[in-house]
């Protein structure tokens, strides 16, 4: 099915643990024959990843308030852990935001893209477990990220990680050992395991 508009712009705010589901959320856009551009004024869907659990993170995410305004024909996709927490914040702030997706549903990107209004807000799991390999690296070609678990035990007071994400979740071992093989085929030298504490 040709897609005819099909440009993607994406902008990923806060951690490497969030850059890696901007990837994973990039590659599943590729596949789905979605072109990405570099700038904002060529794309037909701008998506931004945001990140919620520092303050400083926090006002990243709300200072692109100009995000949509700068193509008006453009759909606006925010996703991620500030979208997670602070859903109704956001919405309430930007009112041309097409389209709010959870920290919890990477795997529904191209859903958000296709759909018109809405939003995909849940306590679904994590993409893990259903996560394409390979992801689409914004990294340069010599290295790459990867995932092992998500989240950690502790329950610590001042921690919200928990409360947006999930509770602790881990590749299985083979999982693991085919995202090393891939990535190394590929021509990656350095893989850089990411996890919380």
């Amino acid at each position: 099915m040709r897609i005819r508009r099909n440009k993607f712009h994406f902008t990923s705010l806060g951690c490497l643990r969030n850059l890696m589901d901007s990837e994973e959320m990039i590659a599943k856009l590729l596949r789905h024959g979605y072109e990405i551009v570099g700038e904002e004024e060529l794309a037909d869907y701008l998506v931004v990843n945001t990140y919620g659990f520092l303050a400083s993170a926090r006002q990243e995410a709300l200072d692109r308030g100009d995000l949509p305004a700068e193509k008006v024909e453009a759909k606006a996709i925010v996703t991620g852990s500030m979208v997670q927490k602070k859903g109704d914040l956001i919405r309430s702030t930007f009112s041309d935001i097409h389209y709010l997706l959870g920290a919890r549903e990477v795997e529904h990107i191209v859903g958000a893209a296709r759909s018109g209004q809405g939003s995909v807000i849940s306590s679904g799991r994590s993409y893990l477990a259903a996560g394409e390999i390979p992801a689409f690296r914004i990294t340069p070609p010599r290295y790459a990220y990867t995932k092992i678990p998500e989240v950690c035990k502790k329950a610590c007071a001042f921690c919200t990680i928990p409360d947006i994400k999930y509770p602790l979740r881990s590749k299985e071992e083979k999982r693991d050992l085919y995202e090393f093989q891939t990535l190394l085929q590929s021509g990656v030298e350095e893989i850089i395991l990411i996890a919380q504490d």
